[in-house]
């Protein structure tokens, strides 16, 4: 019955977003690295999908609103350093875009990389625990197993690698908040990092420090947080004419100033 509800929420997500197949291709890895000698139950499972797979081609030809190219023209090409501060910055929670400017502390230290090297740190703590228990066939807590690691770490990985590729070979598409899913994958495994230390009062320091970069964060973070559209349109109604001429950095104001104006 879980294989069925499994199939369910693929062929909802993948109805939903076109990029979510990547989670589907990412399940597909995982069961292959896990459970290979299952072949004939991992092909029922991904031939099970085919009928929602299908849907995928007529979703798309009902909600465009033009073509490939005019949808994704603007979508810039990525090199591997934009991928590594996918991980760095967008998935550890610093920025929305990797290339949003990012400040400096003193000594010319950029302030989100601080939280961007402690869950570094935690990832290379949990894959080194976990390799070392696996290979001296030690026995583990559950969220360390080799099933569960790599059910993780297939998470984090195979989606934002699969997205990475298909820019280099396609066409440039990868955009951090497309694959931002895989973000969860990089708390948990930072959270199973934590829990490997000896003592309570530790692990609640160091949720303390992640809190505290977290907040330093918030602080630095550009503000407004949101465009004042509502402020603005109360100017446009009273100030402005027809025919007179509106300049402005926001991309496709036009809504917003619409509804408010």
């Amino acid at each position: 019955q879980w294989w069925v509800i499994n199939v369910l929420a693929n062929g909802l997500l993948c109805l939903t977003h076109f990029v979510a197949g990547l989670l589907l291709f990412a399940q597909g890895v995982y069961l292959i690295a896990t459970q290979w000698r299952r072949f004939k139950t991992i092909w029922i499972w991904a031939a099970s999908h085919g009928l929602f797979l299908a849907f995928i081609p007529f979703w798309i030809k009902l909600v465009t609103t033009g073509n490939m190219e005019e949808q994704t023209n603007w979508i810039v090409w990525a090199g591997l350093d934009r991928a590594f501060r996918a991980y760095f910055f967008v998935f550890a929670g610093s920025y929305q875009d990797a290339m949003d400017f990012v400040r400096t502390l003193p000594f010319g230290i950029p302030v989100h990389y601080i939280l961007g090297a402690l869950f570094m740190l935690a990832g290379a703590v949990f894959v080194l625990y976990c390799s070392r228990q696996w290979q001296q066939h030690r026995e583990t807590a559950q969220g360390y197993t080799f099933t569960s690691a790599t059910f993780l770490l297939v998470w984090l990985f195979v989606p934002p690698a699969t997205l990475f590729i298909v820019a280099r070979l396609v066409r440039p598409i990868f955009i951090e908040r497309y694959v931002l899913f895989s973000a969860l994958a990089l708390f948990l495994i930072a959270g199973g990092a934590v829990a490997l230390l000896p003592r309570k009062s530790l692990q609640y320091a160091a949720f303390g420090l992640l809190a505290l970069v977290y907040a330093g964060n918030l602080v630095d973070y550009p503000r407004p947080l949101r465009h004042d559209f509502k402020s603005m349109g109360a100017v446009l109604r009273e100030e402005f004419a027809p025919g007179d001429h509106l300049h402005t950095c926001v991309d496709f104001p036009d809504v917003p100033i619409g509804y408010y104006s």
